[in-house]
């Protein structure tokens, strides 16, 4: 696969994912996210169901240090009641230009799209090593675990042939953020 990490990528994505929030899910209102990159704003927030569980997510658009943006995607967490601010379980971010810096990273072939996950994790303000996830990953679900073309680990947060669906994109960004969830939780005294 090549990848495909540019602005007109991850603008391209994060329009399809607006647009399945707005149209196939309810709006739990406007909220805060606790996240890293600057956003004080509220943004719409989506409840999304499947089988799997229930999360609320918000597109985003993030910015480097110094303001401008280079981020593009979605996050997610579990529902909450009463927060000044939702804490991000996940984000799944496309970078305008590709570096093995960012966590995520966008490849395709032909009409096939992955957008990759590549271990990196932060509890709080610690960092965790990506073979600590990966060795999660292993004894959870094996199956998960991909070999990119330079023979790097990752999963797969989503996988989709020409657009994502919205069942699709709830199953999986459902999927993921239990996985995650449970890698963390499991992670939490890890210093």
């Amino acid at each position: 696969m090549q990848q495909i990490n540019t602005k007109e990528f991850a603008t391209e994505f994060y329009n399809m994912i607006d647009n399945i929030l707005i149209h196939n899910f309810k709006k739990v209102g406007d909220w805060r996210w606790g996240d890293p990159a600057g956003l004080s704003d509220e943004v719409p927030v989506y409840e999304i169901n499947s089988k799997y569980g229930t999360v609320w997510c918000s597109t985003i658009i993030w910015t480097d240090p110094y303001g401008y943006e280079n981020r593009k995607g979605v996050l997610a967490t579990f529902p909450v009641t009463n927060k000044p601010s939702l804490g991000q379980i996940v984000n799944i971010v496309i970078p305008y230009e590709f570096k093995r810096i960012y966590n995520t990273r966008a490849f395709y072939n032909n009409n096939d799209y992955e957008i990759r996950n590549y271990g990196k994790f932060t509890i709080g303000r610690a960092s965790l090593k990506k073979e600590t996830f990966f060795d999660y990953v292993n004894e959870v679900n094996p199956k998960l675990i991909m070999i990119d073309e330079e023979c790097k680990k990752y999963i797969n947060a989503f996988k989709y042939e020409d657009a994502l669906v919205p069942e699709s994109f709830a199953e999986q960004i459902i999927k993921f953020a239990l996985l995650i969830d449970k890698f963390k939780k499991q992670n939490k005294t890890i210093k």
